[in-house]
């Protein structure tokens, strides 16, 4: 199976490797440093970090088939326009998509070029719009009316002063 990394946006913009020598990825988890009382979920103090990919891979001018002089050059191009764009990446190890290069290096030897690079996973969020209703207007208030209706006022209820005397408060209670 031939490795390829493709532009998400501009399906034709692909480069397929002409070797591949390491595809490592590292699934990581994110968990909490502080101590879980028995019995919650622990699941809420761990978070699942972005699925990583580190790839070794060549590019040559002689691949099976024809000749491509200019493979090198074409490939280090591919990779400076893929600069923070969401890239797909193929491999024996399944398809990885919503990838961003996060890192590569390279080194030409003769007639091919060695990249070392890393790519990460990138969560897209779905937008989601929610529709409020328009106010309903009131009606206008007409003139000379009370802008607020009066609920009626309860007439307030006195309380009974306090006892002077401790032996007034004794005094005070029923038996």
């Amino acid at each position: 199976m031939a490795t390829t990394l493709f532009n998400q946006l501009i399906q034709a913009d692909t480069l397929t490797f002409d070797n591949v020598d390491r595809v490592r990825v590292r699934a990581t988890v994110d968990a909490t440093g502080h101590p879980i009382e028995t019995g919650v979920e622990v699941n809420e103090h761990a978070q699942k970090m972005p699925l990583e990919i580190v790839c070794r891979a060549r590019v040559t001018e002689t691949p099976i088939g024809e000749p491509l002089p200019s493979a090198v050059e074409l490939s280090l191009a591919f990779f400076e326009r893929s600069e923070r764009e969401l890239m797909t990446f193929v491999c024996s190890r399944g398809t990885f998509a919503s990838m961003l290069i996060t890192s590569y290096e390279w080194e030409v030897k003769g007639g091919e070029i060695v990249y070392d690079f890393t790519l990460k996973r990138i969560a897209l969020a779905t937008p989601v719009s929610v529709l409020i209703p328009p106010r309903v207007p009131t009606p206008p208030v007409q003139a000379g009316a009370a802008s607020a209706a009066d609920a009626g006022a309860q007439p307030p209820i006195p309380a009974a002063p306090p006892p002077t005397s401790v032996l007034g408060a004794l005094a005070s209670f029923a038996f």
